[in-house]
């Protein structure tokens, strides 16, 4: 003997009915009709055998003796009323009420079962009746993730966003923070700092990590570094990397929370535990300058290193510089032109203008002032002022690049001064810049 259940899903008429989880097509003309007419068979051009006929139709067990399980979705009234035709239409003898909370379980585990064999679509679609028929924010929220994502349907950030806010608005905490990184991110929706601060704080308040760690952040991009520090603690005793870190460097500057060095170093190395390359680069600093911690090269190095080798872009760039001065390591032009190069094609300025060098001098790489100037150039639009001056430099006396006066006042002018003034610049060649006011 098989067991099917019947769903009925009623507002202010029928909405529809599932068999077994196969949705029935049922006339519109019907779903406007009495409860008491949805059991009879339908008159005219209209195809309705009546709800028992119907359901036996998409049956499809093949036995005999098949046990009908019915749940009502929607008003109490309505569903007394139902119920009672069901008896009286001779389904009554063996139905059976369920729960609500039974069957919405049941659409959770389905899709749990659908996902582990692999069957995305099934999964989206369990869900999805979980989600939309019951209302279950955990189910939302999967629903959300499967629109993200594009997992058993198609990719679409704004039903993402309007169903992370369905489960947002039942007090989900995993949903509140995703809304709060669309809002932060700009995903599917315009940037709004304040509305993601506004999901990432209610998810922080229950306990979510990563959102305490975002709450933290947001406050100290406001300067409000106390409720920065408070927030950060928070997810940092969860044994969150990111706002170990961050913590961290509120210790070491003294932001937010009294300037302790050694507090600072603890906190970085705990995230190094756990793999976090910013505090691997921070570690690596703070054995370079002593910070917190006696100095040592040798430690540094393996420090940043460890930070490079997973594309943290600042180390890639330190640990080049390691190579080109020989800190730590012995001199290698060929090392720190390869980490120089990761490092600018991330868009590092620092990196980009010392790649630049390495070409315009020939170190570690073959010479090649087109290469340097195209480095310099990518370096100067950040406002690097070496990599200003120096382009300044080429364009003056054609290095790498035409020699072109018209271009002075345009393109070198504009970069040069600003090196002239910064204090990164120790020397300033004199006649340089006489030649560029010249002309």
């Amino acid at each position: 003997m098989s067991k099917i259940q019947v769903e009925v899903r009623f507002t202010d008429k029928l909405e529809s009915i599932r068999v077994d989880g196969q949705e029935m097509e049922i006339p519109n003309a019907i779903k406007t009709k009495s409860v008491e007419e949805w059991f009879e068979p339908a008159a005219g051009r209209v195809k309705w055998g009546g709800l028992g006929a119907e359901i036996k139709d998409m049956d499809f067990s093949g036995e005999k003796n098949t046990v009908y399980s019915f749940l009502f979705n929607g008003p109490e009234d309505k569903k007394r009323e139902f119920m009672g035709f069901v008896e009286s239409f001779c389904l009554g003898e063996e139905a059976q009420q369920e729960t609500q909370e039974e069957t919405e379980q049941d659409y959770l585990q389905d899709a749990s079962d659908f996902q582990q064999v692999g069957n995305a679509e099934m999964a989206f679609q369990s869900y999805m009746v979980a989600a939309s028929d019951y209302g279950r924010p955990e189910a939302q929220l999967e629903v959300a993730r499967c629109y993200q994502n594009g997992i058993g349907v198609a990719k679409n950030a704004e039903n993402a966003i309007a169903w992370y806010k369905k489960a947002a608005e039942q007090g989900n905490a995993e949903a509140q923070c995703a809304l709060g990184e669309f809002y932060y991110q700009a995903f599917g929706v315009e940037k709004n700092e304040k509305e993601a601060r506004r999901w990432y704080e209610a998810a922080a308040t229950q306990g979510n990590a990563t959102a305490q760690y975002m709450t933290g952040r947001l406050y100290a991009e406001l300067s409000y570094n106390v409720a920065a520090v408070k927030w950060y603690t928070k997810a940092a005793e969860q044994n969150c990397p990111e706002a170990q870190c961050e913590l961290g460097k509120c210790y070491e500057t003294g932001d937010g929370v009294g300037k302790n060095e050694a507090k600072a170093v603890e906190l970085y190395r705990k995230a190094t535990e756990q793999g976090y390359a910013e505090a691997q680069y921070k570690m690596g600093e703070c054995y370079y300058y002593g910070t917190g911690i006696a100095c040592d090269e040798d430690e540094a190095t393996k420090w940043y290193r460890k930070a490079a080798e997973q594309g943290f872009a600042q180390a890639q760039r330190t640990l080049g510089d390691c190579y080109y001065n020989g800190d730590g390591v012995e001199e290698d032009d060929k090392e720190a032109a390869n980490w120089y190069q990761k490092a600018a094609e991330q868009g590092d300025a620092e990196a980009q203008y010392m790649l630049g060098e390495c070409y315009y001098y020939g170190r570690g790489i073959d010479e090649n002032e087109a290469e340097a100037v195209k480095w310099y150039q990518k370096a100067a639009e950040q406002g690097d002022a070496e990599a200003q001056y120096s382009l300044g430099n080429c364009y003056c006396y054609g290095i790498g690049v035409e020699k072109d006066f018209t271009l002075i006042s345009t393109v070198a002018l504009p970069r040069i001064v600003p090196a002239l003034l910064s204090s990164r610049i120790s020397k300033f060649n004199v006649d340089l810049f006489v030649t560029f006011t010249r002309a």
